[in-house]
């Protein structure tokens, strides 16, 4: 897909490509691209949601999440980032060890989910960031990406008006995502924040890998 010079108030055109990759090792993995025509910021996330109870399982509450991060972005009360980078160690957004979604989910601001910082020095590391596991199932996944953040999305606000596989209806908590993403502030030469920008001869790439496997 295109997205034309001055889209959105970005500049240059940018030429977007996803590909999907199914792995022998019960993976599957996203790459992003996008080649530009002039300097401007790329962040693309992928957006699926999981449910590893299967397509009849009608909440992810038994679910539980790990999410490999000392650091979250401060939210205001719209979701938007305010600017502050708070610590997760003992905050109620703590899942560096396993928590239960039905428990996890109700603590977090706006009972939404956060945008964790992967604390990563550049787009070549590749490694676990987190992990849902589902006890009735017996099946795990596993989030692998070189994106240097990770917003996760509880599934709070699925209302029921969307309907799924086998005709069940999508209510609260019915899916979890895990959208590996870049630093919202990957643009001021900060390399620790890696970098979301890409030009002509320096295009955008990214890569997640979610392995499925039992527990």
């Amino acid at each position: 897909m295109a997205s034309e010079d001055g889209d959105n108030g970005y500049p240059g055109k940018a030429e977007i490509s996803v590909r999907y990759t199914i792995g022998e090792d019960n993976s599957l993995t996203v790459e992003t691209a996008a080649a530009v025509t002039e300097l401007t910021p790329i962040s693309l996330a992928h957006h699926s949601y999981f449910n590893l109870g299967g397509a009849d399982c009608l909440t992810t509450g038994e679910h539980e999440v790990q999410i490999l991060s000392g650091k979250s972005f401060q939210t205001d009360e719209r979701m938007g980032y305010t600017g502050k980078i708070l610590q997760v160690h003992g905050a109620a957004n703590d899942a560096n060890s396993f928590r239960k979604i039905s428990v996890f989910v109700p603590q977090l601001w706006q009972r939404h989910g956060d945008l964790y910082w992967l604390d990563k020095p550049g787009q070549e590391e590749f490694k676990t960031v987190a992990r849902l596991r589902c006890p009735d199932s017996g099946l795990q996944m596993e989030v692998d990406t070189n994106c240097s953040c990770l917003q996760f999305y509880g599934g709070e606000y699925f209302d029921g008006s969307i309907t799924g596989k086998s005709g069940f209806s999508y209510g609260k908590l019915a899916g979890l995502c895990f959208e590996c993403q870049g630093h919202p502030e990957a643009f001021d030469g900060d390399l620790r924040k890696g970098n979301i920008l890409a030009c002509p001869d320096s295009p955008h790439s990214s890569k997640t890998t979610y392995r499925f496997s039992e527990i």
